[in-house]
């Protein structure tokens, strides 16, 4: 089944991409549901009130909004980051404190790493409501991009990646790696793969071929390769991880001074590392998405063939026993 997944979805991806709609589609920085509150907080006060939401993100991210009732004026934004420990504190508070000025806080509870505090006085250094709203609603992604940010910065700079750090190694989902490593004129980056089943395992492998494969046919793109998990990139190799059974192998990322060069483009590339791994996500679950509709459309194709050969006047019960079954093998087959 797995193998017969990994034959569709590569021709899913060849043909239109994951979804259908002839390109692939990148995830956005910013957590919607944190913008929207912030945005309502900042513009529309007469309707603050209690609040106590908890939301959560991807790669096992977790926001807290807390509005207490003692002080509707002020908004608090925790976040948690399960591998937040192997990320440098010092390179997290010098950015903290650059972003959100006047806002940084301590959280209340030992669950969150990070907390903002959102209020007139404090958001006066951002005085516009959609920034400041953009700018909370990336708080994961910031913090998370410090594991990157320094070394394309000294890239950038026109030094040695190496400036930015020594190398780094974070196990940021539960089996899964990224080794950063920083070397004289790039940074390349390497993450392990790995998914809950077989049937995903052989989507992510097509996806993550097709990522490289792609990204040998644009001018100037930063390399992208794929390993197999049988043949890792040297840059993995002086590190001891257990794979788990489901693992499919490591897509290795490198930039050099150019893909950095400029202070828009070395945001993007922070933001499309921190990313990758919900990039895949996505993907897989939009290639499954479409080939459930290209399976169901197929079906009923099947079912009106049927229809038309059954003669007689129990033609029509017959029909409908021949579609329950189908749907529920369909069904079967999701589980």
């Amino acid at each position: 089944m797995a193998a017969a997944a990994a034959a569709s979805a590569g021709a899913l991806m060849a043909a239109s991409g994951p979804a259908g709609s002839g390109t692939m589609m990148f995830i956005s920085p910013e957590n919607q549901i944190v913008r929207r509150t912030v945005e309502r907080f900042a513009e529309e006060p007469e309707k603050r009130g209690l609040l106590d939401m908890t939301v959560h993100d991807f790669d096992g991210v977790k926001y807290k909004l807390v509005i207490d009732a003692a002080k509707p004026d002020a908004l608090s934004v925790n976040v948690s980051i399960p591998f937040f420990a192997h990320i440098a504190k010092d390179k997290v508070d010098a950015m903290l404190h650059a972003t959100y000025p006047g806002m940084v806080a301590t959280s209340a509870s030992a669950e969150y790493n990070v907390a903002l505090r959102v209020e007139a006085p404090t958001a006066a250094a951002i005085p516009d409501a959609a920034e400041l709203a953009r700018r909370v609603s990336r708080l994961a992604v910031e913090v998370a991009g410090c594991m990157f940010r320094p070394s394309l910065e000294a890239l950038a700079a026109g030094g040695a990646a190496t400036d930015g750090g020594p190398a780094s190694f974070v196990p940021y989902r539960p089996s899964e790696h990224i080794w950063v490593v920083p070397r004289s004129d790039r940074l390349t980056v390497v993450w392990s793969l790995e998914f809950p089943n077989a049937f995903d395992a052989a989507l992510g492998r097509v996806i993550a071929s097709e990522l490289a494969e792609a990204g040998r046919k644009v001018p100037a793109a930063p390399s992208a390769i794929f390993y197999d998990i049988d043949a890792p990139p040297a840059e993995t190799r002086d590190t001891a991880v257990t794979l788990g059974p489901n693992a499919v192998g490591f897509v290795s990322i490198t930039l050099l001074k150019s893909h950095v060069e400029t202070p828009a483009k070395l945001s993007q590339a922070v933001d499309k590392l921190v990313l990758l791994r919900a990039f895949l996500l996505y993907h897989i679950k939009a290639a499954k998405a479409a080939l459930h509709t290209r399976m169901r459309a197929r079906v009923d194709s099947w079912l009106q063939v049927l229809r038309r050969a059954s003669p007689g006047s129990g033609s029509e019960k017959a029909s409908s026993a021949i579609r329950k079954a189908a749907h529920a093998a369909i069904a079967a087959g999701k589980r």
